[in-house]
């Protein structure tokens, strides 16, 4: 398939447009008249391959119809497999099937969600929906994390109602939107095979189908927000400075002279804060937060690290494999290097060749290490960054 990336999930719009007018604000609505613009990315067949081979199991399956979910005892046999027969009958009587974190069952949306986060640096999650024809899965809510709704399938009517909380913190209570409160309806969408839906976090809606079944993929963007950013920087100028550790007064809430003196402490660390929260600290732990999140995409390393034992040589090109953000660290008399999925630690004679390493962005030979290291170190490194997963040999190349 045509590879996607984020410019064309959005296409037409360009994607600094979309930040300027959309982000965070309003939704977005692309009609394309094209219903195979998402077909490469998957179809019903390929979800009905992964209820049965993949098994998901709830919360990541789900199975509902006008806000309440079929037990899963009803779908779910004794040995952890699916009952696809109960899955059809569900289907059959208006239920939606949604598998959440998609990503992890199929391997070509696993890399995509892995650009999206490499992009945007937040977290990046795909969920699915097939509904059947005139149903209705979920009442009207808001989800705490931005939503692009990629129409794969058939089509499905969504009302807008706008938005209950501008920017609402992640993972905060979402509750179900009764109708007797819900806010004015501002724009009824009909997606179609093809189109794209973006709906900022908070933005209340809810959809159904007619006279068609539908099929959606949502990849949902879990941003870092400023709070999380004031969160770490506080949490960091705890370890060290005793002060924002201290205990409260005893019995303060029983003593009405006692909020006097922790207003006045409470101005006192606020300015001890504007003072000395580090920035770069913040970053280093935001980044390495990012890459725990991460782990590696299958990509034949097996057979890689085979190939790498028998031929790596000086001579042999190497490369970081797909999408694999690294950080080099010192750690007392140790540098390490960190990457998803792993972290290997080498002596500080290593620095240079690691940060040679995090910073390279095309193949490059084994030689081309740093001349800090002898050609027999620049060989183990080599070996080891391919058995630890973050370097793969360019196939044909060959010890000479």
């Amino acid at each position: 398939m045509t590879a996607f990336s984020f410019d064309r999930i959005i296409a037409p719009c360009e994607p600094g447009t979309f930040l300027g007018t959309y982000w965070e604000t309003q939704p977005l609505h692309l009609a394309r008249k094209d219903p195979g613009y998402y077909s490469a990315l998957f179809s019903s067949a390929e979800l009905e391959s992964v209820l049965q081979y993949a098994r998901p199991q709830p919360p990541d399956l789900r199975v509902v119809l006008e806000q309440v979910e079929l037990s899963a005892a009803r779908y779910v046999n004794a040995d952890g497999s699916l009952n696809m027969n109960q899955l059809y009958k569900a289907y059959g009587e208006g239920h939606t099937l949604v598998v959440n974190s998609l990503q992890r069952f199929v391997p070509k949306l696993a890399l995509l969600c892995r650009q999206l986060q490499e992009l945007m640096n937040f977290s990046v999650e795909f969920n699915v929906y097939l509904t059947p024809a005139n149903a209705h899965g979920l009442h009207p809510h808001y989800d705490t994390h931005d939503v692009f709704v990629l129409q794969v399938e058939g089509k499905k009517t969504w009302s807008l109602y706008g938005s209950a909380q501008q920017c609402p913190l992640l993972g905060t209570f979402q509750p179900v939107i009764p109708v007797s409160v819900l806010p004015p309806l501002e724009q009824v969408v009909e997606l179609s095979a093809g189109d794209l839906l973006y709906l900022p976090r908070g933005h209340i809606h809810d959809a159904a189908t007619s006279d068609a079944h539908s099929m959606h993929i949502t990849i949902g963007i879990y941003p870092t927000q400023w709070v999380d950013l004031l969160s770490t920087a506080l949490t960091n100028l705890a370890l060290k400075d005793v002060r924002f550790r201290k205990a409260l007064p005893v019995g303060y809430l029983n003593d009405g002279g006692s909020r006097q003196y922790i207003d006045q402490q409470l101005q006192a660390l606020i300015k001890v804060f504007a003072e000395n929260a580090s920035t770069e600290l913040v970053h280093e732990v935001q980044a390495d937060q990012l890459i725990r999140k991460s782990s590696p995409l299958a990509d034949g390393h097996f057979a890689n690290m085979d190939a790498a034992a028998k031929t790596l040589g000086l001579k042999s090109r190497v490369v970081k494999r797909a999408n694999m953000r690294c950080r080099v660290t010192a750690v007392d008399n140790d540098v390490r290097i960190q990457f998803p999925g792993n972290t290997i630690k080498a002596g500080v004679e290593y620095k240079d060749a690691l940060l040679f390493v995090a910073g390279a962005e095309q193949a490059f030979e084994v030689d081309a290490l740093p001349d800090s290291l002898d050609p027999g170190r620049k060989i183990i490194l080599a070996q080891r960054l391919i058995r630890g997963g973050l370097l793969q040999m360019v196939k044909g190349d060959q010890q000479p």
